[in-house]
């Protein structure tokens, strides 16, 4: 049960995560909406062009500020024409050559022959000052590695005059929203990993596939806000662009598996899926060590594409596993596993985009990220909100019971019951010592045992308490003699159960039902062991009583109403009262094993 040390620090772990995940995305909001949007002296400018363009040097067609040049199979574009405006040297020319071969002419003059350098798409002139009238030249030529190219009209829609750090302000500017949402995904990631780990430290819980999700929320928010047509022109190095891009691309893909473990049900699915998160490490340790240490390793380049083969092929296993295990999940988990096919699915559609075409497209995946990382978001706050009302309830039920507690050991310290005893064992030293001295002795085991049980917060082994149980017995039989007949039978004492429970339910049965008549009766106290329990039962034969009514006192149900709460909140236990008048009543006390001693 969880105690009230637990709640509080989990309640002070969750408020320190709540509000640092809001620092942060206000910093966030400041940082992209009013350091890159909020900037008005940036001076950076689009270049127009028009003319004419065409893929055969023969048939040419029109373009215009407001033609769009579609994906194309074509390797080839020759373009004529002009600027829209002028052009002074005072300022460079930035082109995003990306997958392009290009070489231009200013009135017949080349000023720019280029070879693509697929990791830095910038290229710039610089002096060069154009007029509108001059005649412009460009020839482009795609690389023909890829199916699709989009190529060209990524270049005509990138051609901006301005300085390096103008054109990165411009470029950071028009894409910040893009930015807020990697940032978001970044602060959601590190909102869950600081949870994970102040969870784990407060209760010792492991929170199954929570670090794996946290840490590809990360490392997805950092790949998306890396975009070589900003981030190489704030740091000119794009082969440490290109490394890191393609790192933060392997961890995703292997936190993504790890995380899937937690969808997989069969033992083959959980090994091959521990196979993949080793085998992507292993890449990943191979990749360094080309980048690195032997960047012309070329002989690696076969056998890391079947290796990326075999990976592919698992992967597509795993991905059939868990559509079949999504018809088992709670409505939440399935909520959380379709959340992890979108993002499969967007990454899926990134990688046959960049086949396809030699470019990232990248918004659909941020946008699948996005989603998976909102929809675990939320679920971890709802859970969060669950823990505490849970914790909550335990706390409010751990008062209670402790309060019960106190009742009934305060219950069985009457002063009445105490003088009787000590009358007792008075009476007894005249005309017996020695029973006197035993029964001086069983009586401050009692009263040791009742005090001791203010002190317990779980449950004890029931020797114990069936000792302190005849501790009790043996002073009632001092003062009441033949009046009553104890008999134990005993078959089993391994279990726990809460303490003062039997003891309380021994002193029902002889003051409200071998007491209440004349000749007194009999008390049995039985234990017994099944397959899946424990079970106690103390029987009387006397009085017996009308289950639907109270005694007069109350006390009699109140003590087994505390009892049973006390013993279906701590072991899980049940204990059923069943009495007939003048035959005697028996109650019975079920413990199950799964909960014995928790």
């Amino acid at each position: 049960m969880e105690n009230k040390k637990d709640f509080f620090s989990r309640k002070f772990l969750s408020a320190n995560f709540i509000i640092f995940s809001i620092i942060l995305s206000f910093f966030a909001v400041y940082l992209v909406i009013l350091g890159f949007g909020g900037t008005n002296d940036v001076q950076c400018e689009q270049i127009k062009v028009s003319g004419s363009y065409s893929y055969d040097g023969v048939t040419f067609t029109t373009y215009s500020r407001d033609t769009v040049l579609g994906p194309s199979t074509n390797q080839r574009l020759v373009f004529r024409g002009h600027l829209m405006e002028d052009h002074t040297d005072e300022r460079p020319i930035y082109l995003n050559c990306q997958g392009l071969k290009v070489k231009m002419w200013v009135n017949g003059k080349e000023i720019l022959d280029y070879e693509d350098n697929e990791y830095d798409p910038w290229v710039y002139i610089y002096p060069i000052s154009i007029k509108a009238s001059d005649q412009l030249v460009i020839y482009l030529e795609q690389d023909d590695n890829y199916l699709i190219n989009v190529s060209f009209m990524n270049f005509f829609n990138n051609m901006y005059n301005g300085s390096r750090f103008e054109l990165a302000s411009y470029m950071l500017k028009k894409d910040a929203v893009s930015l807020l949402v990697g940032i978001a995904i970044i602060i959601m990631g590190f909102g869950m990993l600081i949870y994970y780990i102040g969870f784990r430290s407060t209760t010792g819980i492991y929170s199954k596939g929570l670090i794996s999700c946290s840490l590809l929320m990360v490392m997805g928010g950092v790949t998306s806000l890396i975009d070589y047509n900003y981030y190489t022109l704030i740091v000119d190095n794009s082969d440490l662009w290109q490394m890191v891009d393609q790192l933060n691309q392997a961890f995703v893909a292997m936190f993504l598996i790890a995380y899937m473990k937690r969808y997989m049900y069969r033992q083959i699915s959980r090994n091959i899926n521990d196979f993949l998160v080793v085998a992507m490490s292993v890449a990943i340790e191979l990749y360094i060590f080309k980048c690195m240490l032997v960047p012309d390793l070329s002989s690696l380049d076969h056998a890391f594409w079947t290796f990326s083969s075999v990976i592919v092929a698992l992967f597509l296993f795993e991905m059939v596993e868990l559509y079949k295990n999504a018809r088992d999940l709670e409505p939440k988990n399935r909520i959380a596993f379709e959340s992890v096919l979108i993002l499969v699915i967007t990454l899926l559609f990134e990688i046959g985009y960049y086949i396809l075409t030699g470019m990232t497209f990248g918004k659909l995946f941020e946008m699948g990220l996005l989603i998976f990382s909102s929809l675990h978001y939320y679920i971890l706050l709802s859970n969060n909100v669950e823990n505490f009302k849970k914790a909550q309830k335990a706390t409010e039920l751990e008062k209670q019971l402790a309060q019960n507690k106190i009742k009934v050991i305060i219950s069985q310290i009457q002063p009445h019951f105490m003088f009787n005893a000590i009358a007792t064992i008075r009476a007894l030293c005249v005309r017996n010592p020695e029973e006197a001295r035993n029964g001086l002795d069983y009586f401050a085991k009692y009263l040791r045992n009742n005090m001791d049980s203010l002190k317990e917060e779980g449950c004890i082994p029931f020797a114990k308490e069936l000792d302190h149980t005849k501790s009790y017995l043996y002073i009632e039989k001092l003062r009441f003699g033949d009046l009553l007949d104890i008999q134990y039978d005993i078959e089993t004492v391994n279990f726990e159960i809460p303490p003062l429970s039997l003891q309380t339910m021994a002193e029902n049965a002889v003051k409200h039902g071998l007491l209440a008549q004349k000749e007194g009766g009999r008390l049995r106290i039985i234990t017994r062991e099944t397959d899946d329990t424990y079970e106690i039962r103390v029987e009387d034969d006397g009085v017996g009583y009308d289950l639907t009514q109270p005694y007069e006192s109350g006390r009699s149900h109140v003590g087994i109403h505390n009892t049973r709460q006390r013993i279906a909140s701590m072991c899980q236990g049940t204990l059923h009262v069943s009495s007939k008048i003048g035959v005697g009543t028996t109650v019975t006390i079920t413990i199950p094993k799964e909960h014995d001693g928790e």
